[in-house]
């Protein structure tokens, strides 16, 4: 209870709700027609082939990449006001790509890394313009409801055309009989059902309407991540719903909030020490061998190419190359015919030496560090969901996730993340109120306008308005 300035009795803890956001601005139609197809490119729906002959290009990503630097560049350039300072204050995102450009220099093949370049433009591009353009809790609601469509219509597929939808290979167990809808293989579907996972794990637990539906389908895409045989998946899903509900936990009144948060990082510390004993026990029960399916040996025979050209690598995209004869060499050590490295650090390393996978890997966890740091001073939903992918992105890319790949929906996603983040800070910048500083101010409430039904109803308040002449009291 606490004195208005009138002299009345408010009950504070009855009058605050969840944590509050900006009001919702649905994305444009056509611009979800945009988006949509976007996605579609990002994500390579259609070829088979990830590794074809040199000279040799896919017709619907060369197009889909062109058609997303047409739209992208001129938005960017028409609010060039608001996107430069942007871009000015992403540093490891800009030496990337200009490391990359700059590999066609030392490249084994010049002229498909400076086209891979190109399209390593297209991915971060789309992802300034939606972070400039859109609320990101938009993004993320629509991110899902793509993946959502994707699930279904492979689905459909999988049971009208089950020799297309579901992988036959009777030389590999793994594959055989796994689901993969429409897509070119069950990694692809993997990394839908995933994204749409974590998507709607976080709506459950952020939103209050329709929560049971979104509950379902969460429940759903796990189920079909089983039967699409996605360990992967299986292992980005455990971490991203015991982590969001940490977080869920972690923005509630409750005096005992820091519990969840020390029991999960208790757990992970423990894991790591007792993850080597119990390895062969837990790799069984996902279906692995010792080997990971062959990505140990592959590591191993990767790293020689590392230690060749340590500094530059071979050029932005231009390693994995079928016929090559550093991909002929890889093949001959590995006949299971690895399409990547399997392991997105040791990708960058082999493109772009020891410099870009450095880059890479600390802008990757920047967006991490900073998320992490937005989530817990401010509280906002959006931004929780944000440190969740980027915390999942750090762990799946030790054995399959792309990092900053060309025309990569993973490199949209991390982009746009990243910018959304630096949108947020600018915004704080001008209202002179830094995010740091929110909970530290008595009497204010943790952000703006409100998002009817938002969240579980969790709220932490920083600090009281007291009444005129008392002495405030600090934040406990």
């Amino acid at each position: 209870m606490a004195l208005s300035a009138t002299g009345k009795r408010i009950d504070l803890a009855s009058a605050t709700s969840a944590p509050q956001e900006t009001a919702v601005t649905p994305i444009p139609w056509l611009e979800q027609v945009l988006l949509f197809l976007a996605f579609a490119v990002f994500l390579s729906i259609g070829p088979e082939d990830p590794n074809p002959e040199l000279g040799q290009s896919n017709l619907s990503n060369t197009l889909g990449m062109g058609a997303a630097l047409a739209i992208t560049v001129p938005l960017v350039l028409f609010y060039w006001r608001q996107t430069f300072p942007m871009v000015l204050r992403s540093p490891l995102l800009v030496a990337f790509i200009i490391l990359a450009f700059a590999s066609v220099l030392w490249s084994v093949y010049p002229n498909l890394t400076f086209k891979r370049s190109g399209s390593l433009l297209a991915p971060v591009l789309v992802g300034l313009v939606a972070a400039h353009r859109y609320q990101p809790r938009e993004v993320i609601r629509f991110t899902g409801r793509f993946c959502l469509l994707l699930t279904a219509v492979s689905l459909v597929v999988v049971i009208a055309f089950p020799a297309v939808g579901i992988m036959h290979d009777r030389y590999n167990t793994e594959i055989d009989g796994a689901w993969r809808g429409f897509t070119p293989h069950k990694s692809v579907f993997g990394t839908i059902l995933v994204l749409g996972f974590e998507i709607y794990v976080w709506r459950t637990l952020f939103e209050s309407k329709r929560r049971w539906r979104h509950a379902g389908i969460a429940v759903a895409m796990l189920v079909i991540c089983y039967l699409a045989r996605s360990s992967t998946g299986f292992i980005a899903m455990g971490f991203s719903m015991p982590l969001l509900a940490i977080i869920a936990v972690r923005r509630s009144q409750a005096r005992l909030r820091w519990l969840p948060e020390l029991a999960f990082w208790g757990l992970l510390i423990l894991a790591a020490v007792f993850l080597p004993f119990l390895l062969g026990t837990l790799l069984q029960m996902l279906g692995k061998d010792l080997s990971l399916t062959g990505r140990i040996p592959l590591w191993q025979s990767l790293i020689p190419f590392i230690a060749d050209r340590p500094l530059g690598g071979y050029g932005y995209g231009a390693f994995w190359i079928s016929k090559s004869p550093q991909l002929i060499l890889v093949t001959q050590m590995n006949p299971w015919r690895p399409p990547d490295a399997h392991n997105a650090y040791l990708g960058v390393a082999l493109e772009l030496g020891l410099t870009g996978a450095a880059i890479a890997t600390t802008f990757l966890l920047s967006v991490l560090i900073r998320a992490y740091r937005l989530s817990r001073s401010t509280g906002l939903a959006w931004v929780s969901y944000i440190f969740v992918f980027s915390f999942i992105y750090v762990v799946t890319s030790m054995v399959e996730t792309p990092l900053l790949a060309n025309g990569s929906f993973f490199t949209f996603m991390l982009a746009f993340c990243h910018f959304s983040l630096v949108q947020h800070g600018l915004k704080q910048a001008e209202q002179n109120v830094p995010a740091r500083k929110v909970r530290e101010a008595p009497g204010v409430a943790l952000t703006a306008a409100a998002d009817p039904g938002q969240g579980l109803r969790f709220r932490r308040m920083s600090g009281q308005r007291a009444a005129p002449g008392a002495k405030s009291e600090p934040p406990r």
